[in-house]
């Protein structure tokens, strides 16, 4: 259970855009959430809050696995084997083979010359 105290505001009613807190002789009861929204407040309203809070889960994201997600500038993984043509040859351009080079190339003859 997390309770909060007002020293200075008995009756304080504080709103936020996840709800609100009304503090009742100066005493509520309050969720994780309204305990950190209550934490952030400035010290002139005399808020305390006791109990234990626990840390925010970082949320997980995995990594891309293929170039549609790839930020532009950022290294691109190996086109799967039937990705197109255009695919084939950015992806040969960042290995460091010209791009006059890959011209007239075909896929299969991009990938190759990647294998080299």
């Amino acid at each position: 259970m997390i309770t909060a105290t007002c020293s200075k505001h008995k009756g304080l009613r504080v709103s936020f855009g996840g709800g609100s807190v009304k503090f009742v002789d100066g005493a509520a009861v309050v969720s994780e959430v309204q305990a950190r929204h209550l934490l952030s407040l400035p010290d002139s309203f005399g808020v305390a809050v006791e109990g234990s809070i626990p840390e925010p889960e970082e949320p997980t994201v995995d990594p891309p696995t293929d170039n549609e997600h790839v930020a532009e500038g950022s290294e691109l993984f190996e086109p799967k084997g039937n990705a197109s043509l255009d695919e084939w040859r950015a992806y040969a351009i960042q290995k460091g083979i010209d791009e006059a080079e890959l011209e007239d190339l075909k896929r299969e003859e991009v990938k190759a010359l990647l294998e080299d």
